[in-house]
């Protein structure tokens, strides 16, 4: 009898151990294939290193970065300093160069990806990680974040980290995670103000989620507000004295308003962004969430509230001060793990779970971003000025420029005449009729001109000046920079001259 149960103990034993070596090697793979998406994403984000010009944020990223709160920049960075300070102890190590003012929010994007991945494996499983890390590593919206010297792949990271910690709180009531949830909030919060939308709208959603796992109110555990809530609120409440007590409260309002175009604009921004189909994914992953067990319908109700809340807080908010499409980049880390949720409840319901399914609906998601991806990667996300400066340069250069925004022509064309667009026909009108002659550089979009929502000045381009110079880089998404050069003169000639159109060599 006992040499039988021995028999049977081996037996037992030796096939535990059969099916404990595929797991392991299932493991091992996953983690090489991580490895591998977080190389190919490093990989996407180097040529945005130093092949792009600076962008005009780019440049006041030097100023506000090296003068802090005496930088003479409305709104002033009182409301959003944290990146600043991280940038004043860079700027006295690293170079001012493209390189030099990238390398962090590149060190951030990179985190970034992997945070998605890790989040997105805890909520579903660990192939779903490795789907979200990849639609993250070709995202376009990301891709131009993590190579761009602003606080946004900062913001992205901070969310990230807020959204896991938030999620695992709320469902194991552990202390650390708490805490974790406070210091991602404090430091995104004061990183910049749109990242309070997100985080706002997510923590209602998954308040909404009982602790069993049923739709109904679920009220901050005492937990919750002695290690969140509380130090948040202490927070805030400091912040806010402290902006009074220093007369800086405009600082959290940026401008008064870009008016009803801009509002309407703003959703369709966000989606071509994301790109429709990522968009569409995301919307069903969270509702999906919303119909699955206790853990991942408290996910879905973060991601769903949290996604619909924040957009519509950045609409309501376009009405009282500026507002733009970055602004929603905090939720984004809820949009690319709902996705690849999305992805991966289809996987788990197959009868044989192939990873090879799994890798061909990816790629099919993968593909409605492609465009958008290879645009990117060929021609950056923005406008590149220098071939219409080197035209005014080799044409005419002692005539006066009217552009904007000024400070990239002043960083590109300091020899030029600059001087900054004012987008009123009558200041043009005055200028025709004592300088009488100009060159205006304006930027256009598939909207038209920027910051000319109703096309006032460029009628007025139209009807008085002659298109001189006009460059764009080859795109294959939507989007449209083209640089367009005029020549405003007092006697303009009877037949306008035939406009050369110039591809601007890559730089």
């Amino acid at each position: 009898m006992a040499v039988e149960l021995q028999d049977r103990a081996g037996v037992a034993a030796g096939s535990a151990a059969a099916s404990q070596a595929p797991r392991g090697s299932v493991a091992r793979l996953d983690r090489w294939l991580l490895v591998a998406i977080l190389l190919f994403a490093l990989l996407l984000r180097l040529r945005g290193l130093n092949s792009f010009s600076f962008e005009q944020d780019e440049l006041y990223t030097i100023l506000e970065g090296r003068d802090l709160f005496a930088v003479d920049l409305a709104p002033g960075i009182d409301g959003r300093p944290l990146y600043y300070l991280l940038q004043h102890v860079l700027l006295g190590v690293l170079p001012i160069t493209p390189v030099g003012l990238r390398i962090v929010p590149l060190i951030f994007g990179m985190l970034g990806v992997w945070a998605t991945g890790l989040t997105a494996s805890r909520v579903y499983g660990a192939r779903a990680g490795l789907v979200a890390a990849f639609l993250v590593a070709i995202a376009p919206w990301h891709l131009h974040a993590s190579t761009y010297a602003r606080y946004w792949s900062l913001l992205y990271l901070l969310a990230t980290v807020f959204f896991l910690n938030l999620w695992l709180a709320y469902r194991d009531e552990n202390p650390r995670h708490y805490i974790a949830a406070a210091a991602a909030l404090i430091a995104g919060s004061a990183t910049h103000p749109s990242f309070l939308f997100a985080a706002f709208s997510a923590s209602a959603g998954v308040s909404l989620i009982r602790v069993d796992g049923s739709h109904g109110l679920r009220l901050p555990s005492a937990r919750a507000w002695r290690l969140l809530w509380l130090p948040y609120l202490l927070f805030l409440t400091g912040a806010f004295l402290a902006l009074r007590w220093t007369s800086s409260t405009s600082a959290l309002q940026n401008w008064g308003g870009r008016g009803a175009a801009a509002s309407l604009r703003l959703i369709p921004a966000v989606v071509e962004w994301l790109g429709p189909a990522i968009a569409a994914a995301a919307f069903l992953g969270a509702l999906s969430a919303l119909t699955g067990g206790r853990e991942r319908r408290s996910w879905g109700a973060m991601a769903f509230y949290g996604c619909a809340g924040a957009l519509l807080l950045l609409l309501f908010a376009s009405t009282r001060t500026d507002v733009y499409a970055d602004y929603a980049f905090p939720m984004v880390p809820l949009v690319f793990i709902s996705a690849a949720g999305l992805l991966y409840q289809f996987y788990e319901r197959l009868t044989d779970r192939s990873g090879f399914t799994l890798g061909v609906a990816t790629a099919v998601l993968a593909a409605s971003v492609a465009p958008a991806t290879a645009s990117h990667l060929s021609s950056g996300t923005r406008f590149d000025y220098r071939p219409a400066f080197s035209f005014i340069r080799d044409t005419s250069r002692n005539t006066a420029v009217l552009t904007w925004p000024v400070i990239v022509a002043r960083y590109y064309a300091p020899e030029l005449d600059v001087r900054g667009l004012t987008m009123r026909t009558s200041y043009l009108d005055s200028l025709l009729v004592n300088d009488r002659d100009f060159w205006v550089v304006a930027s256009i979009t598939r909207y038209g001109m920027v910051v000319d929502d109703d096309n006032t000045v460029s009628n007025w381009l139209e009807n008085n000046c002659t298109l001189r110079f006009s460059s764009e880089k080859s795109r294959w998404d939507y989007r449209v920079y083209r640089v367009n050069v005029h020549r405003c003169q007092a006697e303009t000639p009877t037949a306008p001259a035939t406009p050369a159109r110039a591809t601007a060599s890559r730089p």
